[in-house]
């Protein structure tokens, strides 16, 4: 009998699902104790520019 495997579409879509989720889970504990100062270095750190959304 043959395996059906999800197509390369299932398998982007499941990955980035996974690494959104994992990304809010270690992001916002860690951004909420940073203090004003050390969140302004971070920033300058970029260039300015405020940091990129989370994907």
């Amino acid at each position: 009998m043959p395996v059906m495997l999800p197509g390369l579409t299932v398998l982007v879509r499941l990955i980035g699902e996974v690494r959104r989720a994992e990304n809010e889970r270690l992001h916002t504990p860690l951004s909420g104790r940073l203090s004003a100062e050390t969140r302004a270095a971070l920033v300058g750190l970029l260039g300015g520019r405020p940091p990129p959304p989370i994907i």
